[in-house]
């Protein structure tokens, strides 16, 4: 019997280390994720600026 709840908790802390590492892989590509909007962000202000400073010298000639 004693032997039996040892594999049981065994088995189940296996099963969480399992959890454990899909959510440190869900956490990486996260990550990703946010670096890749930081960049498009960065990208899409450099457009918007150079948009904006493109209408302000048209509407200066």
């Amino acid at each position: 019997m004693h032997e039996s709840k040892l594999e049981s908790l065994d088995s189940r802390l296996s099963h969480v280390e399992g959890h454990i590492k899909k959510m440190e892989g869900n956490i990486e590509r996260i990550e990703g994720d946010i670096r890749e909007i930081k960049d498009n962000s960065k990208r899409i202000n450099n457009i918007a600026n150079l948009a904006l400073n493109n209408a302000a010298q048209t509407a200066w000639i």
